[in-house]
């Protein structure tokens, strides 16, 4: 039988009470679900879950991706990934999940983080996401991405994107939500923080309208 992968962040996950929106529709594509989306993770570590998969996916299976932030990143620490910023720009928020590793390494944050977050961005989807994508749709296994954000919220040498540039169009189909993602979902009031994100009992309606834009 055929899998559909799902990979993402949090927003790709629901409470441990619920079933989650992509065993749904992968009931409506006759699949068995692999669930892999992960809470915290950044889009280079989706990228790579993604990637440790390689050697088992299969003609006609179906990947998934609830796509991160784009201005949250990834900093090495004790030679392992371990940590992951998340920095907004909207109302100047820095979140951050270990405040003595900012300290830390300050400088690198803000220079690489903040000032070249686009280039990172870029880099990563571009550089690899793209070309990766194309051998899987070679393989005839379909991808179907979900942007959380918008890009204009990126640095480049330190200005502020105001529009988005399209880099994205990488290989699979894009399941629009409008204007974004996470937009959508306060547009919806459907970002509740009840069952991680989302109301409770919203999964299956949630699954409906990915269905729709399949």
């Amino acid at each position: 039988m055929n899998k559909l992968w799902h990979f993402g962040d949090s927003f790709g996950t629901c409470g441990s009470e619920e079933v989650i929106f992509s065993k749904y529709i992968s009931n409506h594509l006759n699949l068995e679900l692999e669930h892999k989306s992960v809470g915290g993770y950044s889009n280079s570590k989706i990228f790579s879950k993604i990637l440790s998969y390689n050697e088992v996916f299969n003609s006609e299976d179906v990947i998934l991706i609830n796509w991160s932030y784009h201005y949250r990143m990834d900093i090495v620490f004790n030679e392992e990934i371990t940590s992951w910023l998340n920095i907004e720009h909207d109302n100047e928020i820095l979140e951050l999940a270990n405040p003595d590793l900012f300290f830390k390494y300050k400088n690198y944050i803000i220079d690489q983080h903040l000032n070249w977050n686009y280039d990172n961005v870029v880099k990563l989807f571009k550089g690899f996401v793209n070309p990766y994508f194309k051998t899987l749709v070679n393989k005839n296994i379909k991808i179907y991405n979900v942007f959380l954000s918008q890009i204009n919220c990126l640095n480049l040498d330190g200005i502020l994107l105001q529009k988005d540039v399209d880099f994205m169009s990488i290989p699979g189909k894009l399941l629009k939500f409008e204007p974004n993602y996470h937009d959508w979902l306060i547009n919806q009031n459907w970002l509740k923080e009840e069952s991680v994100h989302y109301p409770l009992n919203i999964q299956l309606e949630l699954s409906k309208e990915y269905i729709k834009r399949l």
